[in-house]
């Protein structure tokens, strides 16, 4: 799989990912602490090819809607590209939402020219659409990213 080919070059195992996977996590619950109301309850970390991460908690815009975390973290950077990776506490969405600003979080993962296998995520929404997208191995950081997606999903 692509990750492993991301790994050699960015990162040195599968447990830092798991290590940003934890700081999205953080971010969620720093965010539910200071205003649930703006903050929502997913994460980001789009890791550039330098090495460098740059995160994004879902939000409310100014017209009501939902930001997701990918979108947050990808309109922070700078330079996205292929060599790029996403980190996630929830698979990116591919479905249809009234609620959320812009494209699907797939179609927009697509047209910075990623690739779905290069996304890393804590919980699989099983409402969604199978994807490239891998999971977390790690049993106590998937509950906590499931714990989270819960607490809006409707599955």
């Amino acid at each position: 799989m692509i990750i492993n080919e991301i790994l050699s070059h960015q990162l040195k195992s599968q447990e830092d990912l798991d290590l940003i996977l934890a700081r999205c996590c953080e971010l969620v619950l720093n965010g539910q602490a200071t205003d649930p109301d703006h903050w929502g309850m997913v994460a980001a970390c789009v890791i550039l090819p330098n090495g460098e991460e740059v995160y994004g908690v879902n939000h409310v815009d100014a017209e009501g809607l939902h930001i997701h975390a990918e979108r947050a973290a990808l309109n922070a950077c700078e330079v996205v590209g292929p060599n790029s990776m996403i980190v996630t506490t929830l698979s990116p969405c591919n479905r249809p939402m009234d609620e959320r600003h812009g494209e699907s979080c797939t179609d927009l993962i697509a047209g910075y020219d990623i690739g779905l296998e290069n996304v890393y995520c804590g919980y699989k929404d099983p409402s969604q659409k199978e994807d490239g997208v891998e999971e977390t191995n790690n049993p106590k950081l998937r509950e906590l990213c499931k714990r989270l997606a819960d607490t809006f999903l409707n599955t």
